[in-house]
């Protein structure tokens, strides 16, 4: 497929949307004083899979749309059909974990209240980061032409030479671009104080990322089979959206997902990296939307986000599986916005992002098990396990937040929750305990079904 990939990036549709891209950041940057915002506020995005609560089987796509169409300024589609996102609307930073907590708890609490409601309390929220079930080769998916283009789009180009099987324990394939259906996460938007501090904000999440990954990692189990992974979420991500043709994987060519090449000096370089990227649906009825379209296909661990009515812009950390417990979920967050806090605070060198690559590779596959590259505080490039780099982190993450202006109590509340992992391990590996204690007595199925009732992870 690879002349017909480099066909279509050449056809007129996706010319006329890369112009008009472009025309549309023109605008932008010519307006770069009106984007200057104060940098105060936070917006969550909490991604479940809607599930039979004794079954753990994937709920109609009617269940989900009910749910929509009770409030979508809550509750929004995603490319499953069971798959839902709950969002909550800009927040003070100033509210404070606790207050961060409630309001998503609140949001949470609504949508389950109103299943409860409708469908006599047969359906919950799947609290993990990939469906430990579902069938990865026929995934149901949202009824939506942007559903149907996009992951048909990265099927019907793959070439046959790429790798597509993930795993170290069992290998599953993922070569169906659907399967990220089946995957959740839990995301932040922070407002960028102006261009200069996207940019910044963003650089220093690739590096401080996989810190916050190591000790997250939630997504073990995938089509009914351990991986042997941390988390598989990512790497099931890239797999399936892999479009590169053999002279790109020769160069070693980044994909649109994870990390980029190298980090961005500029908004400038930002924009040509995104709008060099096929915009997919490039059809005439897209056109007037290109630039929303540039940027929800870039598929970074974080990426920068743009409001042009509002004029805000928005620096999006994506790589977190979704947490067992509201708490939780806020706990990464916290740990999140403390890292970047301190690193943007005290000027923190940027680990290079070829080691930054190494680390994140390591840490999807290892979890705590890792060995990662850091640098010291006078900084020297050194090696270790992460285990090891993470009492470290935690306190710089304590400082960031107390510079946020958090309460001590509070940050001891989330910031315990995360390193007490440090003993207890990560959710990923406390159900894969779970798991293999009940195939004792069960089948690795029924060992599923019942470790995730037993961890309480539908909600």
């Amino acid at each position: 497929m690879t002349e017909d990939l480099n066909a279509f990036m050449k056809s007129e549709n996706e010319r006329v949307m890369r112009n008009r891209f472009f025309e549309k950041v023109y605008n932008i940057l010519s307006n770069e004083k009106q984007y200057q915002k104060p940098g105060d506020k936070i917006g969550l995005e909490l991604e479940v899979q809607i599930v039979d609560k004794k079954t753990l089987e994937l709920a109609e796509e009617k269940v989900r749309d009910f749910l929509c169409k009770y409030d979508d300024s809550k509750f929004d589609k995603e490319l499953g059909s069971s798959q839902l996102e709950i969002r909550t609307p800009p927040i003070k930073i100033s509210a404070g974990l606790e207050g961060l907590e409630q309001i998503l708890r609140d949001i949470v609490n609504e949508g389950k209240q109103f299943l409860e409601k409708e469908f006599d309390s047969q359906y919950g929220f799947l609290m993990q980061g990939s469906h430990p079930l579902a069938n990865v080769s026929n995934v149901s998916r949202t009824k939506a032409d942007k559903y149907k283009i996009v992951p048909s789009f990265h099927n019907d180009f793959k070439g046959k030479y790429i790798d597509t099987l993930i795993g170290n324990s069992e290998l599953i394939d993922v070569k169906d671009a659907g399967v990220i259906s089946l995957m959740s996460s839990i995301q932040c938007n922070l407002e960028a104080k102006d261009f200069t501090d996207a940019i910044d904000k963003m650089n220093r999440s690739f590096t401080i990322g996989n810190y916050v990954s190591a000790i997250t990692s939630n997504a073990r189990f995938l089509d009914g089979k351990d991986s042997g992974l941390a988390d598989v979420r990512m790497v099931t991500w890239e797999k399936s959206h892999d479009v590169r043709t053999p002279d790109q994987l020769a160069r070693e060519e980044v994909l649109r997902i994870g990390l980029p090449n190298d980090y961005d000096q500029n908004i400038n370089q930002y924009f040509e990296r995104v709008g060099s990227q096929p915009f997919i649906l490039n059809k005439e009825e897209h056109r007037e939307r290109c630039f929303e379209i540039g940027i929800s296909l870039n598929w970074n661990d974080t990426r920068i986000k743009f409001n042009r009515d509002k004029k805000e812009v928005l620096v999006e950390f994506r790589p977190v599986s979704t947490q067992p417990t509201i708490e939780e979920n806020i706990a990464a967050m916290g740990f999140y916005m403390g890292l970047l806090q301190y690193s943007q605070t005290n000027q923190e060198p940027l680990l290079p992002m070829t080691l930054v690559r190494k680390n994140r590779q390591e840490v999807m596959d290892k979890g705590l098990k890792s060995r990662v590259y850091f640098l010291t505080g006078d900084g020297n490039l050194r090696i270790d396990f992460v285990k090891n780099v993470l009492p470290e982190e935690f306190k710089k993450a304590y400082f960031g937040l107390e510079l946020l202006g958090f309460e001590r109590n509070s940050i001891d509340k989330y910031i315990g929750l995360m390193e007490k992992r440090l003993t207890e391990s990560t959710p990923a590996d406390q159900f894969a305990s779970a798991v293999y204690k009940n195939m004792n007595s069960e089948s690795m199925l029924q060992a599923i079904v019942k470790a995730v009732h037993e961890k309480k992870l539908v909600i």
